[in-house]
């Protein structure tokens, strides 16, 4: 009994997050001898530094094959084929729809399609946000626990400098390395750009009009159904096309960092390598742990709806429904009422899944920012240890007056919704929208007081979580390339550095070298 209860309670724990870089220890000792001028046989031993052994990002593997399963049905959602398929869609609804607008039971059918989708869509992007936190936290941590060894072997190198055990030299870059990390492919960076202006307060404030002008038509139409349906379909059209764009998006996003992190921790550890080299150092990279989050009660209340929505549970219960959904229809004559009963159940929960979303996404992303801050602290650390400057860092460009003035709306008014009592807010509404539709007994009219105003409000939430996700991947994307630019520096320094041993086999090699470096 205990076992079930631990299993119930445990979604929504916040538990703490440990890991540790792979130690970079120089591969291969080679053991050489040879004669001396005396006669005695001298064995020397080095270190081969291989850059194939550098292991990049090594991101924890999940346990469990119903977790890798359901992971890979996240990555399936933001490709570039469920993106395009859904385009089609969308564009063949938009061409039968000549024939067939003014049919109430095709706009509902629509309706219907949309808020099962966008329910769907709302558990897998749910997952998407726990998955890609898990792997921030796992990459800080990696980060500052290579950092920590990075501290203590730069101190051990300027110790050995200083009582001449090393000796430095002019800095050496290896030919090999990429001046930048690598960069989105022409369309990738085509579909930032557009999401850009999709996610900027204009689109915002052109999709409010909208709905004001729909608002204006309303007594002229008599507050009629058909009037409904038709700010129920341009939103559910809108609605589909969002979800689809954001898990793309973000898929997209996701892999970009996960090429560049990769380039950035071979490097890291291309770097450690070379101290652990110079220093003869062995000592395994230490284990970082990131402690748990603290929050109250209401927000353990929202992260264990969200681990349920995230374990794709959700669906499960759609499925449920449909089933129930589906064995009614011959009973309602498979009318206009029973369509619209699977998009009402889908749109209401879709809607305070999307209030869920926000808070979640905001709250994780906090955490994560406190992780990036303290790699900056270290990354600081790291430079006035090795007594150099830091290189000049890299800043974010400029946006234009207006992406600027977009970006503090979407996040004023992202932080608003995304408030824990913005969730309670949101289930006050649903339950006044299911009361206002028992009281019209649940007719066509009475279900689409229960549709239209939900699929409005999360068009807009939508929408305005694209802005607050550019920003964050942008500056995500800034400090990589600030942490890579700050690795080639160190390495190209630590080229330089040579044991005194190693220098004057250099020297019986080629005397000419060594006394040119000596002077230097």
């Amino acid at each position: 009994m205990t076992r079930i209860w631990d299993m119930l309670c445990a979604p929504g724990a916040q538990k703490a997050f440990s890991s540790a870089a792979p130690t970079q220890c120089p591969t291969t000792s080679v053991t050489t001898t040879s004669s001396t001028s005396e006669g005695f046989d001298e064995k020397r031993t080095s270190e081969e530094l291989s850059v194939n052994s550098i292991k990049g990002l090594n991101l924890k593997t999940k346990a469990r094959l119903l977790d890798r399963w359901l992971d890979a049905v996240v990555r399936a959602s933001g490709s570039t084929t469920m993106f395009g398929s859904v385009i089609v869609g969308l564009l063949i609804w938009g061409l039968l729809g000549i024939k067939f607008h003014g049919e109430v039971d095709w706009q509902v059918f629509i309706s219907d399609a949309q808020a099962i989708l966008s329910y769907i869509f709302d558990s897998l992007l749910m997952r998407q946000s726990l998955n890609t936190y898990e792997d921030n936290l796992d990459v800080t941590t990696q980060l500052q626990s290579r950092m920590t060894s990075h501290i203590r072997m730069l101190d051990a190198v300027n110790t050995a400098i200083a009582d001449g055990t090393l000796v430095q030299g002019p800095p050496a870059r290896p030919s090999d390395l990429e001046l930048e990390l690598p960069r989105e492919s022409a369309f990738g960076r085509c579909v930032t750009t557009f999401s850009l202006y999709f996610g900027h307060i204009g689109t915002v404030g052109v999709y409010w009009v909208g709905v004001l002008v729909w608002l204006c038509f309303g007594p002229r139409n008599g507050w009629s159904n058909t009037w409904q349906l038709y700010m129920n379909s341009a939103t559910s059209a809108l609605m589909t096309f969002t979800f689809v764009f954001l898990a793309n998006i973000r898929e997209r996003h996701a892999k970009h960092a996960r090429i560049s992190t990769d380039a950035a921790f071979k490097l890291d550890g291309r770097l450690e390598q070379r101290l652990r080299h110079l220093t003869r150092d062995n000592i395994p990279n230490p284990t970082v742990t990131v402690p748990p989050q603290t929050c109250t009660l209401l927000q353990r209340a929202i992260y264990y709806y969200a681990d349920v929505v995230g374990t794709l549970v959700g669906i499960l219960l759609l499925a449920v429904v449909m089933v129930a959904w589906l064995a009614i229809g011959p009973v309602l004559g498979f009318d206009a009422n029973w369509w619209l009963i699977i998009g009402t159940y889908a749109g209401l929960i879709g809607l305070h899944d999307g209030f869920v979303l926000l808070n979640v996404q905001a709250h994780l992303r906090d955490h994560e920012a406190a992780q990036y801050d303290r790699v900056a602290v270290l990354e600081q650390t790291l430079f006035a240890t090795a007594r150099r400057p830091t290189p000049v860092q890299v800043q974010l460009p400029e946006n234009a007056l207006s992406f600027k003035l977009s970006l503090r709306a979407s996040t004023a008014v992202g932080r608003v919704c995304a408030n824990a009592w913005a969730v309670v807010g949101d289930v006050v509404l649903i339950v006044g929208l299911l009361i206002g539709s028992s009281l019209m007994s649940w007719d066509t009219t009475g279900q689409l007081l229960s549709n239209v105003p939900p699929s409005i409000i999360e068009s807009f939430l939508m929408i305005i979580l694209l802005p607050g996700h550019n920003w964050a991947d942008a500056a995500r994307r800034n400090q990589l390339d600030n942490i890579y630019r700050n690795r080639l520096d160190l390495l190209a320094w630590l080229e330089g550095v040579h044991h005194v041993d190693d220098t004057l086999l250099a020297t019986k090699k080629a005397p000419s070298v060594i006394v040119s470096s000596l002077s230097a």
